[in-house]
């Protein structure tokens, strides 16, 4: 029996500038896609507890179950009262993680691409770019 050859993983050589521009183009996709109806009112009993463990006050925070994940709550707060996010209302809360789920679309293909050719890195990142329940999480506070 002869032994075979190990199969070559992809290509580790760089993006070209076409495909660099086919991901930017996904990735602004997926912001729009993201960015639609974001404002529209719907707030759920998920965001309705985003939204009061931001108002808390931070001992009664430290005391109540958003304690349990103090970075991403904490981090919104500061948002808030340093005017990052201009005004308190749900738009303006939903709009990082907005961000988080459009910066996901090209982060996911920039991973995917040691294993995997480009074209199909590119096809993966559009159809998360599109695809309607991440869309959805990323419209969400929760």
């Amino acid at each position: 029996m002869t032994a075979s050859a190990p199969i070559a993983p992809p290509s580790s050589a760089g993006w070209r500038a076409g495909e660099l521009a086919s991901l930017l183009a996904i990735t602004l996709l997926g912001a729009l896609v993201r960015l639609y109806g974001v404002r529209d009112w719907s707030l759920g009993p998920p965001e309705a507890a985003t939204w009061q463990a931001l108002t808390l006050p931070l001992d009664a925070f430290f005391a109540s179950d958003a304690a349990r994940h103090p970075l991403a709550l904490l981090a919104l707060r500061s948002a808030f009262e340093h005017g990052v996010l201009a005004n308190g209302t749900e738009g303006w809360l939903r709009l990082p993680f907005v961000f988080a789920g459009a910066l996901s679309v090209p982060l996911f293909a920039l991973a995917a691409r040691p294993w995997t050719t480009r074209g199909t890195t590119l096809f993966a990142a559009f159809l998360l770019a599109v695809h309607p329940w991440h869309g959805a999480a990323s419209q969400t506070a929760a």
